[in-house]
């Protein structure tokens, strides 16, 4: 009795899985994101922070997105680099080192644009990171599963779909098997 309803069930649940996925990404795709990684190196002579700033939104152009680095208090910021990984362009207008402070501001940072930042300092702790801009609300993440949906959302539908389908056919085909049982009552 249960095999007769093995398909139902497991498209049930499939289709519940979509479901809640498409609807995490849909609500994860209109929040204004951009994911984020920081690797630090430390010589005896120095300390060097690497920030690697990715769009991740399909649909958001951040415009005048301004990105501060402020040194600790104990220490300054000796010097920086903005590097855009193509197609982004950095514009402009030169970052600004000063004291304890990198400053940066891109013009514009549209969908899978990638920026890296290298910046050399001195103090006890790294240096603390404010992302803002004037126009909209962003949201500045680390990877995580939030990122992880919001990069890969259609490649994630497509395996769920995939499964979906691999599911159906092996049910089909095992119950295709299956010799039916015959009653004499």
């Amino acid at each position: 009795m249960l095999s007769d309803k093995a398909p139902y069930i497991v498209t049930i649940v499939v289709a519940g899985l979509t479901w809640a996925a498409t609807h995490l990404a849909d609500r994860l795709l209109s929040t204004p994101i951009v994911k984020y990684s920081v690797q630090r190196i430390a010589t005896k002579d120095s300390q060097t922070i690497y920030l690697t700033f990715k769009n991740i939104t399909r649909d958001k152009t951040f415009k005048q997105l301004q990105l501060i680095l402020t040194a600790p208090s104990d220490g300054v910021i000796t010097t920086g680099a903005v590097i855009p990984v193509q197609p982004a362009s950095e514009g402009d207008q030169p970052y600004q080192v000063a004291g304890r402070t990198f400053a940066f501001t891109f013009p514009e940072f549209q969908p899978g644009w990638q920026i890296e930042i290298s910046a050399d300092y001195t103090g006890s702790k790294e240096p603390s990171l404010r992302l803002s801009s004037p126009d909209q609300t962003v949201y500045a993440i680390k990877p995580s599963i939030e990122t992880i949906i919001v990069e890969y959302h259609i490649q994630i539908l497509a395996a769920l779909a995939i499964f979906w389908i691999v599911a159906l056919l092996v049910i089909w085909v095992i119950a295709a098997r299956r010799k039916p049982v015959v009653r004499y009552d």
